[in-house]
């Protein structure tokens, strides 16, 4: 069998070591380097690997769709004839068909794509091409490798076409880098089948788990039952962030004055920080309110602040990291300048009135 070599594009319809008809290229690339839409230059592909995975998944050995699918999508073949011949052939898998030059021709058929890409005598060439499965991993390696650096370049060209036209705003454009290089970035894990097997350990696992703890809650309790259906619980290794828009009430001044509901001492938070030892009220495990201690105590420095005052006479101290609402959209103090526009509420709804009856005190806590 001679050897595949590179492919002259001078030569259409020939390939070096394969006789028959040359499957199509990828739409919007010229020659089979697609210099058009990568400047001019060829962009990073292996032909030979592309085949050299084809051809092993035409073995017909068992399993060996589902190892290729693993690691590629149908997308990183540079060839679009390629792309095809592999999504044939996951489909067969699918159905737990053989895949084999017989069923990839009368699959391809009916999809109307045999003759598109080369007809009966480019698979039997394909299946030729590579005696064993052993290298199925390293070359489907290949090929992902190479439509990553693919998929780079153009990310790096429409980046760069939106640098040079100016339309939009500085951060908008990074903005749009980022989420250009964070679409390749997640594209490098391919999904594909997997073995049923350890697909029902770990679920049978899951069920032993929640009969033994009489529920869901493998992890820490979160007190939300939304919450602990979405995570089972704050779980060991877990890196847990709580966090909230702007003016959700995170945070409180030191000269705050709370309550230790547990010896029913006043103090500023200042001074609890100071002792670190305070009581504070949480949701319990039964849907109560109930004291208990702070669980840890996070210093993060002494942070100076400002008193920000608008021309209305309001004012409010905070530190220069703390959003406010602009019509640029949420941005910190430190970023605001003298005369710029900010948002305030037209009303707090915060005990807004001078006199609370005692029966609309007496009503929070007949729901506790």
């Amino acid at each position: 069998m001679e050897r595949f070599q590179d492919i002259d594009p001078n030569i259409p319809g020939k390939m070096g070591g394969f006789g028959g008809n040359r499957p199509p290229r990828r739409p919007g690339m010229s020659g089979d380097g697609g210099g058009d839409a990568f400047g001019g230059r060829v962009p990073p592909q292996n032909i030979e690997a592309e085949i050299a995975v084809l051809g092993a998944m035409m073995l017909g050995e068992r399993g060996a769709a589902e190892r290729a699918s693993e690691m590629i999508t149908r997308d990183d073949f540079y060839r679009d004839a390629h792309g095809q011949i592999f999504d044939a052939m996951l489909h067969l898998a699918e159905k737990d068909e053989p895949v084999d030059i017989i069923t990839l021709k009368d699959e391809l058929g009916r999809r109307g794509m045999l003759e598109p890409i080369g007809g009966i005598g480019y698979l039997m060439q394909l299946g030729e091409f590579v005696p064993t499965t052993a290298n199925l991993q390293y070359h489907a390696t290949i090929v992902r490798e190479k439509a990553i650096l693919r998929r780079l370049i153009e990310a790096a060209s429409r980046i760069a076409g939106m640098a040079y036209g100016e339309v939009d705003e500085v951060d908008t454009i990074v903005d749009m880098a980022e989420r250009t290089i964070f679409e390749v970035a997640r594209k490098r894990s391919a999904q594909g089948f997997m073995p049923l097997r350890p697909l029902l350990n770990e679920a049978f696992e899951q069920v032993d788990v929640a009969y033994h703890e009489k529920g869901m809650v493998t992890g820490l309790d979160t007190g939300f039952e939304d919450l602990n259906y979405m995570t089972s619980g704050f779980q060991d290794g877990d890196l847990i962030i709580v966090a909230a828009r702007p003016s959700m009430g995170k945070c409180i001044k030191y000269d705050n004055w709370i309550v230790d509901p547990a010896t029913g001492e006043r103090l500023t938070i200042q001074a609890a920080v100071e002792r670190q030892q305070a009581t504070v009220m949480r949701l319990g495990e039964n849907g109560t309110v109930e004291a208990s201690p702070v669980s840890h105590w996070v210093d993060s420095g002494v942070q100076p602040c400002w008193r920000v005052t608008t021309r209305t006479g309001r004012f409010v101290e905070v530190t220069g990291h703390h959003p406010f609402l602009t019509v640029d959209g949420w941005t910190p103090l430190h970023d605001i300048k003298p005369g710029q526009y900010i948002a305030t509420a037209r009303s707090i709804p915060v005990c807004p009135a001078t006199y609370i009856p005692t029966e609309e005190v007496k009503l929070p806590s007949s729901s506790l």
